[in-house]
């Protein structure tokens, strides 16, 4: 089907399919566009909702660092103790030659007035 335009002197035969066709170009370059938006705001939603996900597993795993390094530093502290007494029961068995006694060597005392 053609369509005859005119506009004072010049007439111009189109084509009416051409021209819808061109319409419709138009038209679905804008709702192209538009579902690329949508899709896009959604992917960016998404992306920010894992990001946040990650950060709260991040600031658990610090939490828990934390306090294993808590539990660690007792542990040390523990070990020293545990070894500066041995240490101390070393020496002096080694350089006060002490000893310590058996059940049957002590005597008991009893220092009460009467």
């Amino acid at each position: 089907m053609k369509l005859v335009m005119s506009s004072g002197r010049n007439r111009e035969v189109v084509f009416l399919g051409v021209l819808i066709l061109k319409d419709l170009l138009k038209q679905f370059f804008f709702f192209i566009l538009l579902i690329a938006a949508v899709v896009l705001s959604f992917a960016m939603i998404e992306q920010e909702q894992e990001t946040r996900t990650y950060i709260i597993e991040i600031n658990k795993e610090n939490k828990r660092q934390s306090k294993l390094e808590e539990q660690y530093q007792h542990l040390k502290l523990e070990q020293e103790v545990l070894l500066t007494h041995s240490r101390v029961e070393n020496v002096a068995q080694e350089k006060l030659h002490m000893v310590t006694t058996d059940i049957h060597s002590e005597k008991v005392i009893n220092l009460t007035k009467k």
